[in-house]
């Protein structure tokens, strides 16, 4: 162990750890950015990049860490995410047909809308199954910090809203 501390400069430095944190940190940034512009094919890229990169020029091998186990449970829970996040969508979907519906009541060309909705949709559907189940961590992230943390802030403020809306009136009533 002294050793290993007393070579720690040279060895965070000089050698591949440093680097490995690196390729890391920005690997794991790609596939953010993957899943926020909904781009599976970036996030593949990078996966593979990032493969080759640590096999033939890292010191730390991470496809030993790979077991068919680990494989197995990584794919069987992105599996079921991608049902749970699969349904969800379906009823983001659904409320945001409800509103074109109750919106162009009156129009001809409701039809033509919704079927290009419908027709959207599903046409967007492949695409988001595999990229929520072969990067479910990284989907479950950004769904619970962009989707439902913002519902459960909406949900909030519209129980609310009655209050914050009369303290408002009164600040706006107080200038005479």
């Amino acid at each position: 162990m002294s050793n290993f501390l007393n070579n720690l400069p040279e060895f965070l430095f000089m050698g591949s750890v440093l680097w490995f944190y690196i390729l890391t940190i920005v690997f794991v940034m790609v596939l953010f950015i993957s899943e926020v512009n909904k781009n599976g094919y970036l996030a593949l890229v990078s996966f593979i990049i990032f493969s080759l990169v640590m096999s033939y020029w890292g010191n730390f091998y991470v496809v030993e860490y790979f077991t068919l186990t680990l494989l197995g449970i990584y794919l069987v829970s992105g599996f079921i995410y991608s049902f749970i996040r699969t349904y969800f969508y379906g009823r983001k979907r659904g409320i945001n047909r409800k509103k074109i519906v109750e919106r162009e009541s009156s129009s001809s060309n409701i039809e033509y809308e919704l079927l290009s909705f419908d027709n959207s949709t599903k046409s967007n559907l492949k695409g988001n199954v595999f990229r929520w189940w072969f990067l479910f961590p990284i989907s479950l992230l950004t769904w619970v910090f962009s989707d439902l943390l913002k519902d459960f802030f909406n949900l909030v403020y519209y129980k609310f809203k009655k209050i914050y809306e009369y303290v408002l009136d009164l600040g706006l009533k107080s200038i005479k």
